[in-house]
């Protein structure tokens, strides 16, 4: 006999049952999809049954990791890192709020503002966790993705602790888009109008003085080394250093998505100096709000 474990219940299979095979095959291809194992709790798993909805989802590639159909997500999307910023914008800026996603703290939840349909989703941290809830994004026909989060200033005669980004284009640190463009490297940049309607609304909540319009470092590292590399983006004007942008940017640009980036200035990378909490907060809050305002008249 085998035990499959799966959200906190044992899937129980008789290797000698004439139907194994069968039930073998459903888990395998439903792996996933959690409500899948959800609704065979109680029912048990029965000779010859098949599961033909899920199946077709799966030949339809729908998501795995966002268990979510179309139409529970909005086209228009804030996409965060942490999913206890996600459950707190649903709760503190959308009106009747629904959470479609809890798989894996992948937290996801849409609702309204000023009329407007909106949902926030988490993405975890770096290019490979971001470029799996894109991926099923796009699945689930999502059109416009702002990424709200926090980023490393580089250039810290010009960008503070608590200030505001608008990225205009991003670099990679690892080039790891180098299998898709052999011999040739992507550039990796925003909507123009989503990104430049994006900063008029920050300046509109922040002022011009605390709102900064320049490129950003893609690093698949969090922890250097050596800043040798960092230095020298800087010295070609680079504002910023942050994890996900890069990917964000060529995956939309690849599904003809429209994205753009909005960045809280949380650390000083040089000096290893890192904002109070209070102040990373109170500009989050500062830019969720621009980010809302945005998606409100598109």
């Amino acid at each position: 006999m085998a035990f499959c474990k799966r959200q906190n219940f044992l899937l129980y299979i008789n290797l000698k049952n004439e139907w194994n095979i069968n039930v073998l095959n459903c888990i395998v291809n439903n792996w996933g999809n959690t409500r899948f194992f959800r609704e065979q709790r109680g029912a048990g798993l029965k000779k010859n049954m098949t599961f033909p909805k899920y199946i077709k989802n799966k030949e339809k590639n729908m998501p795995i990791h966002i268990e979510a159909d179309i139409g529970d997500v909005a086209q228009s999307v804030i996409l965060v890192g942490d999913p206890d910023r996600a459950t707190f914008i649903a709760e503190n800026y959308l009106e009747n709020p629904i959470c479609y996603n809890r798989y894996r703290h992948m937290f996801g939840y849409t609702g309204t503002y000023k009329g407007k349909k909106i949902s926030v989703q988490t993405a975890g941290m770096g290019s490979p966790s971001v470029s799996i809830v894109l991926e099923e994004l796009n699945m689930l026909g999502v059109k416009n993705i702002v990424r709200l989060g926090t980023c490393g200033t580089i250039k810290a005669e010009k960008v503070n602790l608590g200030d505001t980004v608008i990225l205009t284009a991003a670099h990679s640190s690892h080039d790891i888009y180098a299998r898709e463009f052999p011999g040739a490297s992507f550039s990796a940049g925003p909507d123009f109008v989503l990104a430049s309607s994006l900063y008029q609304a920050a300046v509109g909540i922040h002022g011009s003085e605390r709102v900064h319009a320049g490129s950003g470092l893609c690093s698949e590292t969090f922890y250097e080394d050596d800043y040798n590399l960092y230095k020298k983006f800087a010295r070609y004007g680079t504002l910023v250093v942050e994890m996900e942008a890069y990917a964000l940017f060529a995956l939309t640009a690849k599904y003809n998505m429209k994205s753009a980036v909005i960045l809280t200035v949380s650390d000083v990378i040089f000096e290893k100096i890192r904002a109070d909490k209070e102040i990373i907060g109170e500009s989050v809050k500062r830019n969720t709000e621009s980010v809302l305002e945005l998606f409100s008249v598109l």
